[in-house]
């Protein structure tokens, strides 16, 4: 093997690790996409596909009595992109946006992905017969006890149903 050989040799073997870094460091990145133009409220990622993660969200939401999908379908609520749904707790209710990162092309090829909150829309006190709004997510201090609900009753039985962990995105 001749000096020119090596030479090549190590070029395209740094070469490769280059492009694998650039890989990872893409694809770690994509985990934290922003949730359109409105931001993120907090973001969950999750070392699998996102038909993979998409059918636990489905099998969570099904298997709940505390989570109900919202009926109307629209922008924010298409089950591909963004999901609303709405989360009973004794007598309040939460509605909650989230939405999973990546476009659908990008479903099958992808190795992370990610839920993110879009918006927690308000909360609601049932009074008699009627839902009675209290107040929004950006009227509280903090979104801190709505995301505790959300964790409990959404992210961590996701996590049991595929058996991983979530992290938290930046």
């Amino acid at each position: 093997m001749t000096l020119n050989n090596i030479k090549t040799k190590v070029a395209d073997l740094n070469f490769k690790h280059t492009l694998l870094a650039i890989g990872f460091i893409f694809m770690i990145s994509s985990c934290a996409m922003e949730a359109g133009t409105h931001g993120t409220v907090k973001a969950y990622c999750y070392t699998i596909n996102k038909y993979k993660l998409h059918d636990a969200v489905n099998t969570v939401i099904a298997n709940s009595t505390a989570i109900q999908k919202d009926s109307v379908y629209d922008y924010y609520n298409d089950d591909t992109t963004y999901v609303t749904i709405n989360c009973r707790v004794k007598e309040f209710k939460f509605r909650y946006v989230f939405r999973f990162s990546g476009d659908r092309l990008h479903w099958d090829t992808s190795k992370v992905s990610s839920i993110s909150i879009a918006w927690i829309n308000a909360t609601q006190k049932k009074v008699k017969n009627d839902w009675v709004y209290l107040k929004t997510s950006e009227e509280s201090k903090s979104n801190e006890p709505y995301l505790k609900i959300f964790e409990y009753y959404l992210i961590n039985k996701i996590d049991r149903v595929l058996g991983q962990k979530h992290m938290v995105c930046e």
